[in-house]
């Protein structure tokens, strides 16, 4: 329309300062046809180009609600009539389930008579009112008479317009109803006060000295303002964004934040809580598996020792109670040193006695160990690695890495399978590869996400194969913190469910920084 070709400044400032604040705003005739709408508007409508088109329907499409929105439309386009028009609003719900505010009033432009219907779109009770103002548009907005005005009035952020003083005090000249709810006084009374005696920050030194450089930079400048009572509690919170002008103007935008801060201390609060059950949760583990270690060694010692020496002197049912009793034991002391292991990782207490050893002679002593395991489930296991491979790592620890993938490979390998131990070395990479390859049960993607964490067992029912499964979970997370802190990396890969599985781990050949 033609009104709007010799406003084209105040419809740049209002389209910059609401596309700023991402609230939409739209303009229609006094019977509801679109006429001016800015870029947020659209993209909350969803249409390119609504101008004249029909605005309830274009809400009632985009924004499928149980109320009236045609009505309430209506209603805000009668108010054009009046002379002294109000302002309403109305709460829908979008699809995405966000409570979003349509706030409509009556925009005055100066040379025109009556005036036109508005409405601001997208003042969701969910998120902030508005991130950013930018200067540029406030300024166009202050100096582009009446009709700026009242888009200012109708921000739901409260604005304070405030001439700048001798070094940086604030001196307030306007303001929209927002911020007189703030201030719990009228325009009237707060034209020519100090916004000191509104806001206590106002006229402290850090401040008015950020102000006073603000003026001469024009770089607006950001800050939060909380109030708490005195024991602590917040009891309100603020945004608050400060821009400037010419003429030694400026603007203190305060945005209430409240909900989100409180929010954000009960989450603190309950982060805090989580921690120190954690650490409690630690230590118990810690003292209790150390407490349990010694009565366990002479246990499986016991035991052990009564079938080494006396097997042929116990009867059947002693036999089979005193083999009960050592494969309890010793399946309980690898989980109390599993627990302890897992304790010293998490306290940083984790040492390594790192010397040149022989990677395959280890290797070689660890299958050697699971020979019983490997006979009772009829596996086959075969090695392929060179005669020797001489690298720095701790033997224990590394040997502890194998045992742990070996026993892995075996449980979750049905009775007959075959498992290969495979060892390379990568002389470009300067890595040792060690690869341990199964035709079991396999993994799948959601399996593989749990892997290498703490108690990340994976559960297995379901699966249609004789499996020997039993554990805790911890044994891959302490196996990836033992190659990483010998610099290390490892990995599992599988094509899926009884598709079989690899984990593979590298080793550095020479030790960090040292040159081939």
């Amino acid at each position: 329309m033609e009104i709007f070709k010799d406003l084209k400044a105040t419809v740049q400032a209002w389209e910059r300062a609401f596309e700023a604040m991402n609230l939409g705003l739209v303009l229609t005739d006094q019977s509801g046809v679109i006429l001016q709408v800015n870029d947020t508007a659209r993209r909350i409508l969803v249409d390119a180009n609504p101008a004249g088109k029909d605005l309830d329907a274009l809400l009632v499409g985009a924004l499928p609600s149980k109320k009236n929105i045609p009505s309430f439309v209506e209603a805000a386009c009668l108010e054009s009539h009046k002379e002294e028009p109000s302002e309403t609003q109305i709460e829908v719900e979008t699809p995405d389930h966000r409570i979003v505010m349509i706030k409509s009033f009556c925009l005055r432009i100066d040379g025109v008579e009556g005036s036109w219907p508005s409405f601001i779109l997208g003042a969701s009770k969910d998120a902030p009112q508005a991130e950013s103002l930018y200067w540029e548009s406030l300024e166009k907005l202050w100096e582009s008479s009446r009709s700026s005005i009242e888009i200012l009035r109708a921000i739901p952020s409260a604005i304070f317009i405030c001439k700048i003083k001798k070094g940086g005090k604030l001196t307030i000249l306007d303001c929209n109803p927002a911020a007189e709810k703030i201030a719990s006084e009228s325009l009237a009374k707060l034209q020519g006060t100090p916004l000191s005696d509104v806001w206590h920050h106002g006229g402290e030194k850090d401040f008015l000295r950020k102000v006073a450089e603000g003026n001469q930079s024009n770089k607006p400048f950001t800050f939060e303002d909380l109030h708490t009572n005195p024991e602590g509690v917040l009891e309100k919170a603020y945004k608050i964004q400060v821009f400037f002008m010419p003429n030694d103007r400026a603007g203190v935008l305060f945005d209430d934040i409240t909900v989100q801060k409180q929010a954000e201390r009960v989450l603190e609060g309950e982060i805090i809580k989580l921690k120190e059950i954690d650490e409690l949760k630690d230590n118990f583990i810690a003292v209790t598996s150390h407490e349990l270690k010694t009565p366990l060694v002479s246990t499986c010692g016991a035991a052990e020792f009564l079938l080494t020496n006396y097997t042929s002197s116990l009867g059947s049912e002693e036999l089979k109670f005193v083999e009960m009793i050592n494969r309890g034991a010793t399946r309980l002391k690898a989980l109390v040193n599993s627990l302890l292991d897992m304790s010293q990782i998490q306290n940083g207490q984790i040492e390594l006695a790192i010397k040149d050893e022989d990677l395959v002679a280890a290797l070689h002593r660890v299958a050697k160990d699971q020979a019983y395991m490997l006979e009772t489930r009829n596996q086959e296991l075969t090695i392929h690695a060179p005669p020797s491979l001489v690298l720095p790592f701790d033997a224990a620890r590394i040997e502890q890495v194998l045992t742990n993938i070996i026993t892995n490979a075996i449980k979750n390998t049905q009775q007959g399978g075959r498992i290969e131990l495979r060892v390379i070395k990568n002389e470009e990479a300067g890595e040792a590869v060690v690869s341990i390859v199964d035709n079991g049960v396999g993994i799948t993607a959601e399996e593989k996400a749990r892997l290498f964490t703490r108690f990340g067992k994976i559960s297995r029912d379901g699966v249609k194969l004789d499996l020997n499964i039993q554990g805790t979970g911890l044994g891959l997370f302490i196996t990836k913190e033992i190659v990483e802190r010998h610099g290390g990396r490892i990995w599992a890969e599988s094509g899926g469910r009884y598709k079989g599985s690899t984990f593979t781990f590298l080793l550095p050949i020479r030790p960090p920084g040292k040159a081939p």
